[in-house]
């Protein structure tokens, strides 16, 4: 789904497209609370951490669920991160392998996460959880599952896009936001704006709970790969303008971009396209991580990833959130 542009800036539609589109929100509305009414909250021995958005498309989950993994690792705690595995074909609960897997396989965000932690797939989060506490996990990571209530959360972070906000804090499809703003502030735990805050400042002051703030930075090996090749950039992500500007901000010399909708696995034509593109412009071709993982491992070697990692602007307190969080489960 490509995400109109309205729901990001000041009005475009007409009275007629508003009226259709906030019928259908209500509708969307009615079906989620149906939903969570008839499903059944289950509870496991192990705490666990739910990393989401309230609103649809990227905002930074998995950096955010990596740097909370590694941290918890650090600790010396056997993390297992669960996911539903979206636009994998595999259901699970499965551990992920990614020596032997494929993003066709379990999705391309599992695959990515496997590659620095344990994870896991399943459409039934309680089970994959199940599955991996009997599998040795100290802690459970829950990839992008606010809104899903088979499993019961301990800590609830949403993450946020620092330049797209809530949006027009309308729900789907008049809108950006998978609920109601109004209970999504209220039953999340944690907030962490990722990139820079001041751009949503009045957004962000509804904001009562711990709110963290984190930039992206690119991993210093690839930087110095790519900073002085002239670069033909592709992606398929919810925003991939946002990985466009990270290029250009950071200076790199990129001749042109090419976007292609989130999630996207690439045909064998369109890789050949794509490689006629960079040969036309004597370039070489550079995506992200996530889509890198996507491609074919036989043309993985020819064209470039950009890997990326999150930095907090006051680390004490993402410390803090996490610390307090393991002293008051350790206390139950």
């Amino acid at each position: 789904m490509k995400e109109p542009s309205f729901w990001y800036i000041s009005a475009s539609t007409n009275p007629l497209q508003r009226l259709f589109l906030t019928g259908l929100s209500t509708l969307f509305r009615f079906g989620a609370a149906v939903k969570k009414t008839l499903t059944r909250t289950r509870t496991v021995d192990k705490p666990v951490i739910c990393i989401g958005n309230l609103t649809v498309g990227g905002a930074g989950k998995t950096p955010v669920t990596l740097s909370i993994a590694q941290y918890f690792k650090g600790q010396g705690k056997k993390v297992a991160i669960i996911s539903r595995g979206y636009k994998g074909k595999l259901n699970g609960p499965l551990l992920v392998n990614p020596t032997m897997h494929t993003a066709q396989d379990v999705g391309d965000e599992p695959l990515l996460l496997s590659l620095s932690c344990t994870t896991w797939i399943s459409a039934n989060r309680y089970k994959g959880a199940k599955a991996a506490i009997e599998k040795g996990a100290d802690i459970i990571l829950l990839d992008d599952g606010l809104q899903h209530s088979t499993l019961k959360q301990d800590l609830k972070i949403c993450v946020i896009d620092a330049r797209r906000g809530f949006g027009n804090k309308k729900i789907m499809p008049a809108g950006p936001l998978r609920e109601p703003l109004d209970s999504g502030l209220e039953r999340v735990d944690a907030f962490i704006v990722v990139g820079n805050a001041d751009v949503h400042r009045l957004t962000f002051d509804e904001i009562k709970k711990p709110l963290l703030q984190a930039t992206i930075s690119i991993n210093k090996d690839d930087w110095a790969v790519l900073k002085n090749k002239r670069l033909v950039a592709f992606a398929g992500l919810a925003n991939p303008k946002k990985f466009f500007e990270t290029l250009r901000l950071e200076d790199f010399n990129v001749q042109h971009t090419i976007s292609f909708p989130d999630h996207h696995f690439y045909t064998e034509e369109e890789l050949k396209s794509l490689q006629q593109t960079a040969k036309e412009y004597c370039a070489d071709l550079v995506t992200t991580q996530k889509d890198w993982v996507r491609l074919p491992r036989n043309l993985q070697k020819n064209i470039h990833q950009l890997r990326i990692q999150l930095d907090y602007e006051e680390r004490h307190l993402f410390k803090g959130l996490l610390d307090s969080f393991d002293k008051k489960e350790e206390g139950k």
